[in-house]
């Protein structure tokens, strides 16, 4: 899937094809987020869109209603979506500043259009049958059919309809997508505050109703002013009202058996390496707990709660074909632990989900460019890999990366990745003139050393 991005901020022109793995790196203030907020706006939208196969689903629902079956080609499935999808992705860009919680003025002038060769697929590699309630759906290389069950009728109708178009959306999108999930660069603060912004909102509902009810005029005067306050607030961009959610439903989403993690055992090894310790709710709150001492969220480090919505989507809400956008996941992380976040990101991508990350940290990006050269052969590799802690899911495939660094002039350079990684490591030019620097300074200071 390809973006064509025009006028985002001081984003002039921006060229983004999504790979398994999708950095992007650039300056403070070059619109890394936005960037990042417009990609998940529309993989979002791509997600939840069945009504781009409202039509056939209908048709689909009365054929199994009156006749018990129905038989459709797929490659019909993938013209229709790909026409629908393309139409509702032109108009998408109008509606950017939904996403963002502003005026619509802030991107009147931003383009987006999307590519969508790679992500849609005209035909299957081999069968698969899926059991719903109420029915059974089969997919061979050309052809996806219907089965009604005994209890067709007295399933809820609702959930019929939305189990075709999942099935429908499905045949023709099997392996690379499922719902995106996103991590901002406020998630510190969605784990600090979300709590007491529910109990405030409690507490003024509380007060707002007795307001409402009170007939003294003064108190009439004063719920004005409240309701009015309240209108002029301004919204959170929608991807942190994400995060905020995610925290609000800890406790029901914690009660999930998530076989991803259960699987895939090295993740969790990585992750609760870069952690120290593990999170548990406590009647309803949220502590860090580290050698056995459970300490509240509220007071643990900076590191333990940049962390957290990143442990507990891969511990408890992560699926198979995860696509998951990181705002700074070296955020609050010490030098060592970044270098082991790129080794997670890259285990995550090798076990099957999707990654993209917003970055400016050096050690994370060298970290990945050590894991792309230990995809190649040499002599004595297994005991280079020991030495150094790699397992084999540490091996990153350079087809799998793309990477972007968006420069001071709003452009955005794709850069080319080979077998010794990013072909001009992105921040080699700062990092040459730090050391310019210090070498200009230590010889000042101690001349007699160069002598």
């Amino acid at each position: 899937m390809k973006f064509t991005i025009e006028n985002l901020g001081k984003i002039k022109q921006a060229d983004i094809e999504l790979g398994e793995l999708t950095v992007i790196c650039g300056g403070n203030g070059t619109n890394k987020t936005w960037l990042s907020y417009l990609i998940y706006h529309y993989l979002n939208h791509i997600y939840y869109s069945k009504n781009m196969v409202h039509e056939l689903v209908e048709e689909v629902y009365q054929e199994l209603k009156s006749k018990g079956k129905y038989k459709v080609e797929i490659n019909k499935i993938s013209n229709l979506v790909r026409n629908n999808l393309t139409e509702q992705l032109s108009e998408l860009d109008k509606s950017i500043h939904d996403a963002f919680n502003t005026s619509s003025n802030t991107f009147k002038d931003t383009n987006v259009s999307v590519e969508l060769d790679d992500f849609i697929s005209s035909s299957l590699s081999e069968k698969y049958t899926s059991k719903k309630d109420g029915f059974t759906s089969e997919e061979d290389e050309e052809f996806l059919s219907f089965f009604t069950h005994d209890d067709f009728n007295d399933t809820i109708e609702g959930r019929v309809r939305y189990d075709i178009g999942t099935s429908i959306l499905a045949t023709i999108i099997p392996e690379n997508f499922d719902a995106p999930y996103i991590i901002t660069s406020e998630r510190t603060g969605a784990a600090l505050f979300q709590p007491d912004i529910d109990r405030s909102t409690i507490a003024i509902n509380k007060i707002l109703k007795e307001l409402s009810s009170s007939n003294y005029e003064s108190s009439k005067i004063l719920l004005d002013e409240l309701i009015s306050d309240n209108k002029k607030q301004q919204s959170y961009a929608l991807p942190i009202q994400q995060n905020l959610k995610d925290i609000r439903n800890l406790e029901k989403s914690r009660k999930k058996q998530n076989s991803f993690s259960q699987r895939n055992k090295s993740v969790i090894k990585i992750l609760d390496q870069i952690n120290n310790g593990d999170y548990k709710l406590i009647q309803g709150d949220l502590y860090f707990v580290n050698n056995k001492k459970s300490t509240p969220i509220a007071i643990s480090s900076s590191a333990a709660k940049s962390q957290f919505l990143l442990d507990h989507y891969i511990k408890y809400d992560i699926g198979i074909k995860s696509i998951i956008l990181i705002d700074e996941p070296e955020l609050n992380l010490h030098p060592d632990n970044q270098k082991l976040m790129a080794r997670l990101l890259v285990r995550l991508v090798n076990h099957g989900c999707k990654i993209m990350i917003t970055t400016h940290s050096d050690h994370l990006i060298r970290e990945i460019n050590n894991c792309l050269m230990l995809n190649n052969d040499f002599d004595n590799k297994s005991d280079f890999m020991d030495k150094y802690g790699y397992e084999e899911c540490d091996q990153l495939k350079p087809s799998k990366i793309r990477t972007y660094s968006i420069k001071e002039d709003g452009t955005v350079k794709d850069h080319i990745v080979g077998k010794f990684g990013v072909e001009q490591s992105i921040f080699d030019e700062i990092i040459s003139e730090s050391s310019k620097i210090q070498f200009e300074l230590v010889e000042a200071i101690a001349p007699d050393m160069f002598e």
